[in-house]
């Protein structure tokens, strides 16, 4: 132990002053005892600070007691502390101090690891239906439809090549109804003949029969093809931060920093635990005695001196252990860029709901096929080879008959007449024979239309796609079959048909 000690002036050395020095000398390795005429004794550090200081007026300075004051304790062994003793009253606050200047930034800590992921967030409400678009352009006027079915009359089974697919066939000698299914073969679907009956009255003429209902909605067509995938909607905004994750493992120490520049000095805290007292120093050799100094004369006792210099600051010591207690949430960083898409989900989402109907589109223009179609047949009849008949809904007249006739249910426009016998009207199409044959005529009611057609020589049916001829819901119609100058040579059956629109 290095001790040094300096005598200025003779005092006696009291008992208590004695064991001081005695305890200094066995402090510790590192202390030095100085011992002054004017001021007394200290105890100090190697760098000067003092440990416990002992006035010639009586005063003991133990810094360890704090700004506060404190007590000295003893222990079984005789070792003198600093005991805080009972805490006295709060003081009055001290001025604040200056602020002292900022230290340099600490090395950024490594980046914790990202936490999991967070659960999917529930299905959001579906959006507020849109507003209905504008009503598209109209659409381009169809195709016209091709050529209706016929309905076909004539003694007999009809012959192979007769008619065409899906036309029907009426053997007016038997009654029997006949479907041409393929383009060579009639199929028998079945006898509109039943047993004659007693001929009734005339009955009046009825009311025009209410128009029918509308036919069944056809089958759905097949579905369109899958439209082109649309643009990628806007990213929708960032949500709300997820929960904190756990605190991660605490990270390895970094290396210590350079230390920073002293700031100022702070208020002394409160003095901490006493640590226990280290094994004593070896004794140190006894050094030689210095020549006794003249007593000098006995000073008037001076004023206590200022307080000396802050000391220089000590060493760092060793890192402490890292803390358990984990350092306040920094504050949220930046957003970081957006990852790359996910893979596409393999579940459907849930469909949405319906939208509402759309407002009904315009009306189309009236396209080219016909609206609706009239037969007249002559059942168990056939035309006269030399005066004028009328064929009607089921027979053949001698005049134009309300009963026998087809009312028309709404007004429009008659088109397209055709006309097909079971037979020719000769055998043979050449020479005089080729004139002799029927003229036939569409009436609405008595009066002849401009709708006509002739079936001449070895001919059996004959149209008329040009003319037309408009009607009302009044109308009743018939056609008209006149023989021609030169009368045909064989009767025939006839049947006949139209559209309207």
């Amino acid at each position: 132990m290095k001790k040094n000690i300096s005598v200025s002036r003779k005092f006696a050395i009291s008992p208590l002053l004695a064991g001081l020095v005695a305890l200094a000398s066995t402090y510790s390795a590192h202390a030095q005892v100085t011992i002054s005429g004017a001021n007394g004794v200290a105890i100090k550090t190697p760098q000067g600070a003092t440990i416990t200081g002992f006035s010639n007026d009586g005063k003991v300075t133990i810094p360890g007691l704090g700004p506060t004051g404190g007590y000295v304790k003893s222990n079984a062994a005789g070792e003198l502390s600093a005991d805080a003793g009972p805490a006295g009253l709060t003081g009055a606050t001290g001025a604040t101090g200056a602020t002292g200047p900022t230290g340099a930034t600490g090395a950024i800590g490594l980046s914790g690891s990202s936490g999991l992921t967070g659960a999917t967030g529930p299905q959001g409400s579906a959006g507020a239906t849109g507003a209905t678009g504008p009503q598209g352009n109209t659409g381009a006027t169809g195709t016209t439809g091709g050529a209706g079915n016929s309905v076909l009359q004539g003694t007999g089974a009809p012959a192979p090549e007769l008619g065409n697919v899906g036309d029907s066939y009426l053997d007016s000698s038997g009654g029997l109804l006949y479907r041409k299914d393929t383009a060579t073969t009639w199929v028998s679907t079945g006898s509109l003949t039943g047993a004659t009956g007693v001929t009734g009255a005339a009955g009046a003429t009825g009311a025009t029969g209410a128009t029918g209902a509308a036919g069944a909605v056809g089958a759905t067509g097949a579905a369109g093809a899958v439209g082109a995938t649309g643009a990628a909607g806007a990213v929708g905004a960032t949500g709300a931060a997820g929960a904190a994750g756990a605190v991660g493992a605490t990270g390895a120490a970094g290396a210590v920093g350079a230390t920073g520049a002293a700031g100022a000095v702070g208020a002394t805290g409160a003095a901490g635990a006493v640590g226990a007292t280290g094994a004593a120093g070896a004794v140190g050799a006894t050094g030689a005695a210095g020549a006794v100094g003249a007593t000098g004369a006995a000073g008037a006792v001076g004023a206590t001196g200022a307080a000396g210099a802050v000391g220089a600051t000590g060493a760092a010591g060793a890192a402490g252990a890292a803390s358990t207690v984990p350092g306040p949430q920094g504050a949220q960083g930046p957003a970081g860029a957006q990852g790359p898409t996910g893979a596409a989900s393999t579940v459907a989402g849930p469909t949405g709901p319906t939208g509402p109907t759309g407002a009904q589109g315009l009306q189309g223009p009236t396209g080219a096929g016909t609206g609706a179609v009239f037969v007249g047949l002559s059942i168990n009849s056939s035309l006269s080879t030399s005066q004028t008949r009328y064929v009607g809904v089921h027979g053949i007249e001698t005049a134009v008959s309300e009963f026998d006739a087809i009312p028309v249910p709404v007004a429009g426009t008659l088109k397209g007449l055709k006309v097909v016998l079971d037979g020719a009207p000769n055998n043979s199409g050449t020479g005089a024979n080729a004139t002799r044959g029927w003229v036939f005529t569409v009436m609405n009611g008595s009066t002849a239309t401009a709708i006509t057609c002739s079936i001449l020589g070895a001919a059996t049916s004959c149209t008329d796609a040009s003319n037309t001829a408009s009607v009302t819901n009044a109308s009743m119609l018939m056609l008209r079959a006149t023989p021609t100058s030169s009368n045909p040579a064989n009767s025939s059956a006839a049947n006949w048909s139209m559209g309207l629109q």
